[in-house]
């Protein structure tokens, strides 16, 4: 089966292809918002909808003889944002469908897309051939040959391409279709997420959270003060200045360092993992839940829990490795990773794990790793709630005695007496 991996990379750009990639942004936002005014007035009008082959061929009757600005540019760009609007309109009307709109407001209409914002295009090859590759340089149509900050793949061929802007840095983005391989490593880990530490492996590699955020978070802070008041000058006279512009860019920047410092620790941690493991157990986290916490919610969103598990998810498929999810409900901190004692009184506070019954001690998150590698694979929650066995079955760090395993079976609501391990 062929997968596809995508590439993202910096452009070294001279002050005429920023230009030129401008222009180009600027027309594809042109073009899109085009679009969405023609589809309001024929919906208004005929109570129909036109398709992007309709919309391209009136865009280019009715805007491109009007404005010859729009030749400058390549045609893919001005296509692809109309393609964009139809499938974003597409979207809206069968979440409508599903009955998911119930607020009975037009969520998830397109919006007119502002300048200087997520500014972006979409360039093709002319059928033929796809883009000349030469090292760290490609040849873009219409704007030439860009150098890039690191070298291209060998015998990439692009075929088609997005180039974006981020702060004041450009982008070109493309993908690779390659065949997964077949993992040879069996071996099976846990991994559980957290906030001091953004992983915690049950082999002992610990990862570390990121933390350029609470670094620069006064930075940030005083930056957009800044900002703030550069705008009500804005709001007095209605221009925008220059040093309101170059502002925006230092606080631009600043997100870019903070979001770039945390993507790295997330591909760094979810690439040793899928490449040195063949089972990776993950539990089901509430994340929505868990930021309603005021106190907790920075913390929990600096920790990115749902992108951890979503490169995991596709990394897995690249390097043949198997995702396990446990269930949202398997207590992993509070069970005994010895002997299965569960504690049911145990707070967050608390991040050294003593056992009362079997007297273990080890770290808080090292024990819920581990009930998370021994998750019961092939057994139903309702069946194994609170303990973990291994796919393997007896030998295994979880194959527990019988007394403890009926005493957290029979949990609370149980008449039976429950027998003391120690006895």
């Amino acid at each position: 089966m062929q997968e596809f991996c995508s590439h993202r990379i910096r452009i070294e750009a001279t002050n005429k292809q920023r230009t030129m990639f401008h222009r180009h942004a600027g027309c594809a936002r042109y073009a899109y918002n085009w679009a969405i005014e023609i589809q309001q007035k024929v919906y208004v009008e005929i109570g129909e909808r036109e398709g992007s082959v309709q919309l391209n061929k009136m865009f280019v009757r009715l805007e491109k003889s009007k404005h010859l600005w729009l030749n400058e540019v390549s045609k893919c760009c001005t296509q692809q944002a109309i393609r964009n609007f139809d499938v974003a309109m597409n979207r809206f009307f069968s979440l409508r469908k599903k009955g998911e709109n119930k607020t009975g407001k037009l969520q998830g209409l397109p919006q007119k897309k502002k300048k200087f914002v997520r500014d972006s295009f979409y360039l093709e090859h002319d059928g033929t051939k796809p883009f000349q590759v030469n090292g760290t340089r490609v040849k873009l149509p219409k704007i030439g040959w860009v150098k890039c900050s690191e070298k291209l793949p060998e015998g990439i061929q692009i075929k088609n391409c997005v180039i974006s802007r981020r702060s004041d840095e450009w982008f070109i983005s493309f993908r690779e279709e390659f065949t997964p391989t077949k993992h040879e490593n069996q071996v099976r880990v846990g991994v559980d997420l957290g906030i001091k530490k953004l992983a915690t492996c049950s082999n002992g590699v610990v990862f570390e959270s990121p933390k350029k955020y609470k670094f620069l978070q006064k930075r940030l802070a005083r930056a957009q003060r800044s900002l703030s008041r550069k705008y009500e000058v804005y709001k007095k006279t209605k221009v925008v200045s220059s040093n309101y512009r170059k502002q925006k860019v230092k606080i631009s920047k600043l997100h870019a360092t903070i979001a770039n410092h945390r993507a790295d620790g997330l591909h760094k941690a979810t690439s040793y993992l899928a490449k040195n493991f063949g089972t990776i157990v993950i539990e089901d986290l509430n994340v929505s839940g868990m930021l309603k916490n005021k106190n907790l919610a920075r913390h929990i969103a600096n920790g990115s829990f749902y992108e951890f598990r979503r490169q995991l998810e596709y990394k897995a498929r690249w390097y043949g490795a198997e995702l396990v999810i446990a269930d949202r409900f398997f207590a992993s901190s509070k069970i005994c990773s010895g002997c299965g004692e569960k504690k049911k009184d145990l707070k967050l506070s608390d991040r050294i794990w003593t056992c009362e019954t079997c007297g273990k001690t080890l770290d808080r998150d090292t024990n819920a790793a581990i009930n998370l590698e021994n998750y019961p694979k092939f057994f139903k929650e309702k069946d194994a709630s609170s303990f973990g066995v291994k796919a393997c079955g007896a030998g295994s760090s979880a194959d527990f005695s019988v007394q403890p395993r009926e005493k957290i079976l029979r949990g609370k609501g149980s008449k039976k007496q429950t027998l003391n391990p120690r006895e």
